[in-house]
């Protein structure tokens, strides 16, 4: 029994080495794959994995005849030493160049959450500087455990980043080990370290200002960074306005720009308000000729409408119209309908041109057709047929053909 544990043993050993010695793939675990006939048990593999820290992925089997007994083996499998897993994760980071490239070790802050948090022994392809990461380059981190992973491709200032910069983070799967799956954690902007504190913007978002030790000392609340700070100011864009702010983030004043702006938009205000106030001049003096004319071929109509009278003839035709309404009450509603009486009559006498004349009634018609009312004049009924006398001269009532 010793001798077959050795055996198998020995023969593992040799599964394992030649596929090390094969090399693999990138983006793809170590290949194992047995020779014809023969097989390796799934436990046997699994324990032998365990015991030389080796990670096993995924894995087909086949059936094999052993000692006149069917058996489930394992065909080909794939694994990985524990130790080459960060450079396998590596490269599904898309960072460029190699793990191997990854020689300097320094720490940074990175964005994550809703803060910067500081991580250290980086792995970094550029320089260090007083121990931060500095220039460009690209950076993993991993955690003791060899459990969490963090990508960064870019550039940082003393440990801050730089410019435009995006995060990956990856979390170890013990049950599907070749499978990487990164997730975006942040994408920012960050702006270069001036008086003390940086400005950044979340995916594009509203800026913020965050000091050389990774922490937040304005909340990003701003449009646009216009010019980052240098004696406890800095100039930003906030509601449209170009504004001037401290270090607490708090308004100190309006930028020059925005009050040349101002003073031109204020200038532009009262020049239209001028126009304005022009326009509606010129519109009350026309309103005003305008009146000035009606009232003038007013006064020639009535004019005209005395002298006919005053010269009128027996059988000259005169008339008056008389409008009306009329309202019906409904259920839930009522209606209201105008019509106008017209009614023409004939002149019998004229008396001292004009100041009376007797008149008889020729017609009395509505506008309507379904209504009809009796017309009257300071309470006198005019009806077809009546001889009545009347006063035109001083009553526009009347009019005459």
């Amino acid at each position: 029994m010793l001798l077959m544990l050795f055996i198998g043993s020995t023969a593992q050993d040799k599964l394992f080495e030649e596929a090390i010695g094969n090399g693999r793939a990138a983006n793809q675990f170590y290949r194992a794959k047995n020779g014809k006939g023969k097989g390796q048990s799934i436990d046997k593999v699994r324990d032998y994995a365990q015991k030389h820290n080796y990670l096993l992925g995924k894995y087909t089997t086949k059936e094999i005849e052993r000692f006149g007994d069917k058996q489930t083996a394992l065909d080909e499998f794939y694994f990985l030493p524990l130790d080459d897993y960060p450079s396998y994760v590596y490269e599904f980071t898309n960072l460029g160049g190699k793990y191997a490239d990854l020689k300097q070790r320094g720490s940074c802050w990175l964005f994550v959450g809703e803060k910067f948090l500081r991580f250290d022994n980086v792995l970094w392809s550029g320089e260090i500087q007083n121990g931060m990461l500095s220039g460009k380059g690209c950076g993993f981190w991993i955690d003791d455990n060899n459990r969490y992973y963090y990508s960064v491709n870019g550039e940082f200032q003393n440990g801050l980043p730089l410019g435009q910069q995006s995060v990956k983070s990856f979390s170890f799967k013990a049950s599907q080990p070749d499978e990487v799956s990164f997730s975006l954690t942040s994408n920012i902007e960050v702006g270069r370290l001036s008086d003390g504190l940086a400005s950044f913007s979340i995916s594009g978002g509203k800026w913020g200002f965050v000091n050389a030790e990774g922490v937040i000392a304005i909340a990003p609340s701003f449009d646009t960074i216009i010019k980052e700070f240098s004696n406890d100011r800095a100039e930003v864009v906030s509601s449209d306005k170009e504004i001037i702010i401290n270090k607490e983030g708090n308004y100190v004043d309006l930028t020059a720009k925005q009050k040349q702006l101002n003073a031109q938009q204020e200038a532009k205000k009262r020049q239209e308000e001028l126009k304005r106030q022009q326009e509606e001049k010129r519109k009350e003096l026309a309103r005003q000729q305008e009146e000035i004319e009606r009232r003038r071929l007013a006064a020639e109509a009535e004019k005209r409408r005395v002298e006919k009278f005053r010269t009128c003839e027996p059988g000259d035709r005169v008339y008056f119209n008389q409008d009306w309404e009329h309202t019906d009450n409904w259920i839930l509603f009522r209606t209201t309908n105008s019509y106008t009486m017209r009614v023409v009559c004939f002149v019998e006498q004229n008396v001292k041109n004009g100041e009376r004349l007797q008149i008889r009634v020729g017609s009395v018609e509505s506008s309507s057709d379904r209504y009809y009312s009796t017309p009257k004049i300071d309470g006198i009924e005019y009806r077809k047929g009546d001889v009545l006398w009347i006063k035109p001269l001083n009553d526009t009532r009347w009019q005459i053909e």
